[in-house]
């Protein structure tokens, strides 16, 4: 089988996986504001299918066990600032994209960026919910109306959904990595720094700091947002006895520094790009090479939850570029459209802004 010809498929079809997104969240919206949606198949009771890939179970449970993998079902204020943000930048990334005739994909990068994250950790719970299921079906005694056959196949349904939309974007996304080329500097005139190890000639256009602000704001919003709040809701255990062994302050300083690890490890280990560098054209480099190793990645990571590194960024280079001896590029890309995306998000964060005001003074 030719892999490559698979690749270029689904990177060259994205955009109709994501109208079907689209219009499978259109009619769940429909369906679940206008009418009681519940189902069953055998033994396996299913509510409010409604949240981030649009079709998977937010709660199931039999009589022989129960799953909780509850994306935030009781958290409304994430549910309304989240759903309509992200239905507006989907449908705005597949016009972009099919009126620039397939060379705008920066939003459409971004939102299948936050599709794999929320599915990918989807499919680690669905697993450990398997193996609970496996070690109750082997401790307890089955009652002759419970369906097995059912609550396998419903879990395998589950498992192959969430599976394949973890797959395609992945694809997608690597694939739209491999297509970015660099914005080199003219070979005789290379950016020349002088840090504390002796000087560094980088042959790329480095990032403003500007546009690294942007990324940090930007993915700092989706951590927040997004990351962290699904995370730590599904390792609630986990949370809990940090926050009690540690006290409340400390305990959330060391949930925002597990998931803030995890979310850059993640991204940029993968796709050597955040959701954030998505939107800007920006990719993590090298000093002298475009590729960077994973435990360079994995230094940058880390370095970034040193005291004070943020400050680090007023000198020549951020603490975080600068020990894993990497930095961040930029690269082309169709810049027609930036202010169509500038307005989308701008619309995002006024919605976001009246929501959570909307919620503080109860208005």
């Amino acid at each position: 089988m030719n892999f490559q010809k698979i690749k270029d498929f689904v990177y060259q079809n994205i955009v109709y996986f994501a109208l079907y997104n689209v219009l499978v969240l259109t009619v769940l919206i429909l369906v679940v504001n206008f009418s009681d949606f519940s189902t069953g198949f055998g033994a396996l009771q299913t509510v409010d299918y409604f949240m981030f890939d649009y079709t998977k179970l937010s709660y199931f449970g039999t009589r022989l066990f129960t799953v909780d993998i509850d994306f935030l079902s009781n958290f409304s204020l994430f549910r309304e600032i989240f759903i309509p943000v992200f239905y507006l930048m989907i449908i705005t990334a597949i016009v972009l994209y099919f009126i620039s005739k397939k060379t705008e994909q920066r939003l459409l990068q971004f939102c299948m960026s936050i599709i794999f994250i929320s599915n990918a950790i989807m499919a680690i719970l669905l697993i450990f919910s398997i193996i609970g299921l496996f070690s109750t079906l082997g401790n307890r005694p089955i009652p002759a109306d419970i369906s097995i056959s059912g609550i396998f196949l419903s879990l395998f349904f589950m498992f192959f959904k969430i599976g394949f939309t973890v797959s395609v974007c992945f694809i997608y996304l690597r694939e739209s990595k491999k297509r970015f080329v660099l914005k080199a500097l003219p070979e005789e005139q290379p950016e020349v720094l002088f840090l504390k190890d002796g000087k560094v000639e980088i042959p790329y256009q480095r990032a403003t700091r500007g546009t690294r602000f942007l990324n940090v704001f930007i993915d700092a919003v989706i951590i927040v947002l997004v990351f962290s709040p699904i995370l730590m809701r599904e390792l609630k255990i986990f949370s809990r006895y940090i926050e009690d062994a540690m006290g409340e302050n400390l305990g959330l300083y060391v949930v925002s520094l597990v998931t803030g690890i995890l979310y850059y490890t993640i991204f940029e280990g993968f796709f050597r790009m955040t959701p954030a560098k998505f939107l800007t054209s920006t990719i993590v480099t090298g000093f002298s090479s475009a590729k960077t190793n994973f435990g360079q990645i994995i230094g940058r990571s880390f370095c970034r939850k040193i005291p004070f590194e943020a400050f680090s960024f007023f000198g020549e280079m951020g603490w975080h570029d600068q020990l894993p001896e990497t930095t961040v590029a930029r690269y082309e890309t169709n810049k027609k459209y930036t202010s169509v995306i500038t307005t989308v998000f701008i619309i995002a964060a006024i919605i976001i802004l009246y929501v959570m005001l909307k919620n503080m003074f109860r208005f």
